[in-house]
């Protein structure tokens, strides 16, 4: 819900913050500290406004960076009242018309605030009484130029970048030029080259600002909105400001802004939903829940406040709220919100713009409803639309609304096995990429209704083809078809294939509990008993609250229980990435232990992952033990607490929590407590467990790792002897930290002393840091320790040259290096 007009007028004469920049005739607001009831964050926009234009303008500027655009718009008037003089609200209230991230764009109601500046660009251009808004101004021209959208978008992006790079202390330029690319990327397609650079841009200005001003609603707004243009995963050369660090997905780095920006801006209603964007991404249902919850009561007070109908209360949550309860199976409260919606939406005019998501709530949130639940008799009826009711402006948004509501009745017809009329011929109809996927879908139905079982698991698995190239950007507007074959697969029982489908739903849409509960049943088939109980309890995390009588809540929280740790047999076949149960304390984490053929005792290399977050679901592990297996070693890879699917917080989903409160340093400061002490005990209880493995010689360990799992090598190294350790290697050891993190630093160089093992350390060429060879290396031959150190010339292939050597394929570049050096320092029985 947007901050009315009316509310905006009374901030514009409240909320200031204190422009300090020099600029030729600029007026600063004189300092003060808005009302705790009227709090929208803080920024810095030096201006020639009159004092009293500057506190309005300000006032707009931080409704615009929470997409309060009918309110912001009202603060820019506001402004003009206040100095006859002040050209750029005249701009940026125009821009108030074009919220392109929404699929609006009104160019005609710009146009017209324009024109009451003055009739043409230059003329408008001319009142800008310094050249820096003279720039804004000419950015916004670009915007509404009279040219086809794309030529618009690119003006307007260029135009804000070129004005963030020519003054990079002007933090308003360069969150503008944030939001201003992820227009362009998030409408237009561009070649790859050019969507990394400008993707690269947008990251960038906007952790520049969230850096320099941890108060900035629209720092922390736009890097969110970094995760809705581009969910997907990160290269590993991808270099960010030291204000974030560097996560293998857009929504894992942004997860600081998540935190910070409700608390940022608690009044304005989108500060508090838009965190679920992440959250929702990430698979943190409990979080995503509460975001909604404070979001829609925000909105139910604002409509309250200002006696505004009920259609304008920003429904747009409520369907992200019950995602929430599906996913926590909370199906009364989902159920709820329908009848909800419908009583409060009754007897209201929903045939406006700016309330297009009332008119379309109550079906959307039955088909979301009967997706989760199964229940079909609960999906919308009726024939399709036939025509939008919002104006041109929001086409785009209406349309995507009546595709899903349209999609949901023609399925449920199909699966209430209803005759299918003639209309749904027409809805299945194939037009855009995500379209095509429905069209599939329906089909695949069909032949479900059929009894057609290869038919449509075929079509299940195009449409999951369509699926993985479109990581949804909220709740799933369709069925998941990954999900749907590995249902099919189960019942066929194919339980490996199924497996494979769950795993990879999961991947795109991590934490949806229909997903963990085919996956934990598919392992059961399997026989992975382990791997089955660790799916249930991440499952039984989910359902901690769910309704007593949900459906499969008896069987989660049963087979949740582990009894004891994995016991492995002393025989001669060979293991290939076995999954193990063992115990830290209370948490019970998870291992995978990889065997040559033969009885053994064999010594073991310990594998330690770095920061990412599911290390054993790709195949780092696999690629390790290859290097290792084949020369006689057992390789054990423990996954510390919140990896994989371990029990316990994942450090970096804490980190990001302490950085949203306190900032980097704060976040940094977890870290170097964290890395030697629970994270550390993770992988001794690992050490500890493999003394009663009995193919193995626990006196001959070697612990290894890259990253976090460099960093967790040279911890255990310290009185290794002690713990049967006989050397260690490591691989870019908290390189991604080290030139930030002084205190972690400090720890790993100061630790050297205690490390009583031989030690290799070694680095490729492009790594974030080289600080760890340098810095470590020096202490180790200060103290004349045994040690190596190699940093791998830039003519090793230029994919193996950054951090952790790329990944899998970078271990061909180290592993007859670090076998040498095992051999040369572990003496063989």
């Amino acid at each position: 819900m947007q901050v009315s007009a009316r509310l905006a007028a009374s901030l514009a004469t409240l909320l200031c913050s204190t422009a300090l920049a020099a600029q030729e005739h600029v007026h600063a607001a004189p300092p003060a500290t808005p009302p705790a009831a009227i709090r929208l964050g803080t920024v810095h926009f030096p201006t020639s406004g009159s004092p009293a234009a500057q506190r309005a303008f300000l006032t707009g500027i931080a409704l615009v960076h929470s997409f309060a655009y009918e309110a912001a718009a009202g603060a820019f008037r506001e402004a003009e009242r206040a100095d006859g003089n002040f050209a750029l609200p005249y701009w940026f209230e125009a821009l108030t018309h074009s919220p392109v991230l929404w699929g609006i764009d009104d160019a005609p109601g710009a146009r017209q605030v324009l024109a009451r500046l003055a009739p043409n660009a230059g003329e408008r251009l001319a009142k800008a009484a310094t050249p820096r808004e003279r720039a804004y101004g000419a950015a916004v021209e670009a915007f509404f130029a009279d040219a086809d959208f794309p030529t618009r978008l690119r003006g307007f992006a260029d135009s804000m970048v070129a004005l963030a790079r020519r003054d990079t202390t002007d933090l308003e330029a360069s969150v503008f030029a944030s939001l201003a690319q992820q227009m362009y990327l998030g409408r237009e397609t561009v070649p790859q080259p050019e969507y990394d650079t400008r993707l690269a841009d947008a990251i960038r200005f906007a952790t520049r600002v969230f850096s320099a001003n941890p108060q900035h609603p629209g720092a922390a707004h736009y890097l969110i909105h970094v995760s809705d243009v581009h969910p997907g995963p990160l290269s590993p050369s991808f270099a960010l400001q030291p204000g974030l660090a560097l996560q293998p997905t857009i929504a894992q780095t942004v997860l600081p802004a998540a935190y910070a920006y409700a608390r940022i801006a608690p009044d304005a209603e989108h500060a508090q939903h838009m965190p679920s964007h992440v959250f929702l991404k990430l698979g943190f249902w409990d979080e995503q829940v509460a975001s909604n919850e404070r979001a829609w009561h925000a909105s139910v007070a604002e409509v309250a406040r200002e006696r505004a109908p009920k259609s304008r209360l920003d429904f747009h949550d409520f369907l992200w709220l019950q995602y929430g309860y599906l996913q926590q199976g909370r199906w009364r409260a989902a159920r709820a919100l329908i009848d909800s919606a419908r009583s409060l939406v009754a007897g209201v005019d929903t045939g406006s713009a700016l309330v297009v998501d009332a008119h379309y709530v109550v079906p959307m949130l039955q088909v979301q409803y009967a997706m989760e639940t199964d229940h079909w008799r609960d999906a919308p009826t009726g024939r399709p639309y036939t025509a939008p009711v919002g104006p041109t402006s929001a086409l785009q948004r209406e349309q995507g609304f009546m595709r899903t509501v349209d999609v949901g009745r023609a399925t449920g017809v199909l699966m209430r096995r209803e005759p299918p009329p003639a209309w749904i011929d027409s809805v299945a109809s194939q037009g855009a990429r995500a379209d095509a996927s429905a069209a599939i879908e329906l089909q695949a139905i069909r032949a479900e209704s059929r009894a057609d079982t290869a038919t449509a698991l075929d079509l299940w698995r195009r449409a999951a083809v369509v699926e993985d190239s479109l990581p949804p950007l909220g709740p799933p507007r369709w069925l998941r078809a990954h999900e749907r074959a590995g249902a099919l697969l189960l019942g066929s029982r194919r339980a490996a294939e199924a497996e494979h489908e769950y795993a990879q739903a999961l991947r795109l849409t991590p934490n949806r509990s229909l997903a963990l509960l085919g996956l934990a049943r598919a392992r059961i088939a399997l026989g992975d008993s382990v791997g089955a109980t660790f799916a249930y309890r991440r499952l039984a995390a989910n359902w901690h609250a769910a309704d007593a009588d949900l459906p499969a809540v008896a069987e989660v929280r049963r087979r949740a229980a582990i009894a004891r740790e994995t016991v492995l047999a002393s025989d001669s076949a060979p293991l290939v990435k076995k999954r193990v149960a063992f115990k830290n304390g209370p948490l019970w984490l998870e291992g995978y232990m990889f065997k040559p053929a033969g009885h053994g005792p064999f010594p073991v290399v310990v594998w330690n992952h770095g920061s990412e977050n599911r290390p054993g679901a790709g195949a780092q592990f696999d690629n390790v033990a290859r290097v290792f297996v084949p020369h006689g070693f057992v390789v054990f890879a423990p996954t510390r607490r919140g990896h994989d699917e371990s029990d316990g917080p994942y450090l970096n989903t804490e980190r990001a929590r302490v950085i949203g409160a306190g900032g980097q340093r704060a976040g940094d400061s977890l870290v170097a407590r964290r890395l030697p002490g629970e994270q550390l005990d993770d992988q001794l209880a690992g050490i500890a467990w493999l003394e009663r493995v009995p193919f193995v010689d626990a006196t001959r360990i070697v612990v290894a790792g890259c990253s976090f799992g460099g960093a967790q090598a040279l911890l255990a190294a310290e009185n290794g002897r002690a713990r049967g350790i006989r050397a260690a290697v490591t691989m870019s050891p908290f390189a991604m930290n080290w030139d930030h993190n002084a205190q972690g630093r400090d720890r790993f160089v100061r630790g050297v002393s205690r490390v009583d093992v031989p030690v290799f350390l070694i680095q490729p060429p492009k790594d974030v840091s080289l600080g760890p060879s340098r810095d470590l290396g020096a202490e180790f031959r200060r103290l004349g320790k045994d040690y190596r150190g190699k940093i791998y010339p830039d003519t090793i292939p230029a994919e193996m040259q950054s951090h952790c050597f790329g990944g899998g394929q970078g271990d061909s570049v180290w592993a007859a290096d670090v076998l040498s050096f095992v051999d040369s320092v572990l003496v063989r029985r």
